[in-house]
């Protein structure tokens, strides 16, 4: 079974347990994934193209390891376009929207990751009372990129601030009416 870029990685972990030291070895942003708790958050909402960009590696880079590592053979597939800004990583400068007294709610999802938990629910239910041109900060311990597109469809803006090692602020501004 050939790794793919749509994979999640709790997918190519639960399938290829030998995986998870290959990922470990090309960057330090997997050493998360060594812990078990932090591993059934992160690498179940992850996949292998999100993961290689917190790794700031090319896609195709990650999936030929990958692959190779299982022993199949893997050819990088040609990109008609350049790859894409790492999303949420932070531009040097925040937003125009960036204004801290707008934050209307708050949630730390770090003790929730520490003890092996998904925190989605509760992000939910601190995002949902947040109204057009108000702010929802989160601390995270990584860049979500996939609660960036699920919040974008509700009409959130995203901007990410890395604060240390495992210690992320991301604000997620409510645009529209």
């Amino acid at each position: 079974m050939k790794i793919t870029a749509d994979m999640k990685i709790a997918d190519v972990i639960g399938k290829h347990p030998e995986l998870l030291h290959v990922l470990v070895a090309q960057s330090p942003a997997f050493e998360k994934l060594k812990n078990p708790l932090l591993r059934r958050t992160f690498a179940k909402l992850v996949t292998v193209e999100q993961a290689a960009s917190l790794a700031d590696m090319p896609t195709q880079t990650l999936l030929g390891v990958l692959n190779r590592a299982l022993g199949e053979e893997y050819v990088a597939e040609a990109s008609p376009t350049p790859p894409a800004a790492v999303p949420g990583v932070a531009v040097p400068e925040p937003p125009p929207w960036l204004d801290e007294s707008k934050v209307t709610a708050t949630l730390d999802a770090r003790p929730f990751q520490t003890q092996g938990k998904d925190p989605f629910s509760e992000i939910m239910k601190a995002v949902a009372p947040v109204q057009p041109g108000q702010i929802f900060r989160l601390q995270n311990t990584f860049p979500p990129l996939p609660l960036y597109e699920v919040l974008g469809k509700r009409g959130f803006v995203h901007w990410a601030r890395q604060e240390g090692p495992e210690d992320w602020t991301i604000y997620f501004f409510k645009s529209g009416g």
